[in-house]
Parts: C-alpha cells; sequence; structure tokens
C-alpha cells in the first residue's frame, strides 16, 4: 500500500449534532410509554427513530 501511496480511512469521531434546549416546553406523551403491539388497533401508533443513519449527504 505505501508503494501504491494509498492509506486507510479511519471513521470519523462521533459528533454531537443535537443540543436539548433546556428552556424548552415538554411535548405531551400521548401514548402513555405504552409501546406494546395490539393485533386488534392495527395502525393506531407508530413510532421511529433516524436520526444517526448515515447517509451519502452527512
Amino acid at each position: 500500500m505505501r508503494a501504491a501511496e494509498l492509506a486507510g480511512k479511519s471513521p470519523r469521531r462521533w459528533q454531537t449534532t443535537t443540543i436539548p434546549d433546556p428552556n424548552a416546553s415538554r411535548h405531551p406523551d400521548l401514548v402513555e410509554r405504552d409501546f406494546t403491539t395490539d393485533p386488534t388497533a392495527l395502525d393506531s401508533r407508530w413510532c421511529g427513530d433516524i436520526t444517526y443513519i448515515n447517509t451519502w449527504q452527512g
């Protein structure tokens, strides 16, 4: 690799992207922290977090 002038790529260090505002108001907990599944209540609640999915845009 040295003869071909190639080098390995190291992963970037973790960077904090979200800084919470301590003065922000709290959002109401509409599902009351109940994330159990109920087959009879199809499409009653959806949740997910895609905050830290790497994309080509960064």
